[in-house]
């Protein structure tokens, strides 16, 4: 498990930036261990399309503010298909799959599942990047697997694969090509900007699945309701901005390894509050799918 004070215990950094950079990564962990609750509450009173539509007006209102009040420029139109892509998968993609993953499956293994997006990119750097992996990071991908298909047939019925599972998985891939498609953009443009474009472009994408949405919304509970609001701000818009600036301050494989703590703290929130534990099989694929992972990046 990584050591988040290890992380942040570079004395070259004065302490106030220490201090920052500490608060930076606890609230985008808290925030993002938090998603797959609040999704688990969420569906209560909308559905997945619902969710996500209702999250990308919220997500497209608030960043177009940001953008306005900071004078943030337009992207190049010859970037516009990239940015455009980049957010189909990383907001469009990745929300209606996750939300509809969820309605099978607990927000731990939903969590759990979420945690093989280094293996995805990984495997897509492989592919599409050139770049190497050693027999170590083979077998660390190899394991990873092992542990996704015990997640997907114990949270099924009968030692069934649960489809939900596979939905999570098809938005854990989503999210690695982004990965691999963001690395050269962000050569040309800083983090936040480039998470604005993308985030905007791909809430759009998702406003013509909001067929419904106002009845939804009044028929809905005031806990379901905040936990789309909830979502849309904190997950979505805030925690992105505070892991650029993570990114900004310390390497991208030392921030990589802290995301381990996400599945964790999903684990521990689904249980304080939904009352929600992953089957006993569950559990073993998603510590096996954390040790792939871990083994994986020890290597890089």
């Amino acid at each position: 498990m990584p050591s988040i004070r290890r992380t942040c215990g570079d004395r070259s950094l004065p302490p106030v930036k220490r201090f920052s950079l500490l608060g930076a990564i606890a609230l985008t962990l808290l925030l993002w261990g938090s998603a797959a609750v609040a999704t688990r509450i969420a569906l209560t009173a909308y559905s997945p399309t619902q969710i996500a539509a209702s999250r990308a007006i919220i997500v497209t209102a608030t960043l177009l503010a940001y953008a306005a009040l900071r004078r943030i420029p337009r992207p190049r139109r010859e970037d516009w298909p990239t940015i455009a892509l980049a957010g189909a998968l990383v907001v469009t993609i990745y929300n209606l799959a996750f939300n509809a993953g969820q309605q099978t499956i607990t927000a731990g293994s939903a969590s759990l599942l979420l945690n093989t997006i280094p293996v995805w990119t990984t495997i897509l750097a492989l592919t599409f990047l050139g770049e190497r992996c050693s027999w170590q990071g083979l077998l660390g991908i190899a394991i990873s697997f092992a542990g996704t298909a015990i997640v997907a047939l114990g949270e099924g019925q009968q030692m069934q694969v649960n489809w939900g599972a596979g939905l999570v998985v098809v938005a854990a891939i989503a999210q690695a090509v982004y990965f691999v498609i963001a690395k050269p953009c962000l050569k040309q443009y800083p983090p936040i900007e480039f998470t604005i474009y993308t985030l905007v472009a791909g809430s759009i994408l998702l406003l013509p699945f909001a067929g419904g949405l106002t009845e939804a919304v009044r028929s809905a509970s005031t806990g379901a309701t905040l936990a789309i609001v909830y979502l849309a701000i904190g997950p979505a818009a805030i925690a992105y901005f505070s892991w650029s600036y993570v990114l900004s301050r310390i390497p991208a494989s030392q921030a990589a390894n802290l995301l381990y703590v996400v599945p964790l703290l999903t684990l521990v929130m689904a249980w304080i509050v939904l009352r929600e534990v992953p089957s006993p099989i569950a559990l073993v694929g998603g510590g096996l799918t954390i040790v792939g992972v871990a083994i994986g990046r020890r290597v890089q």
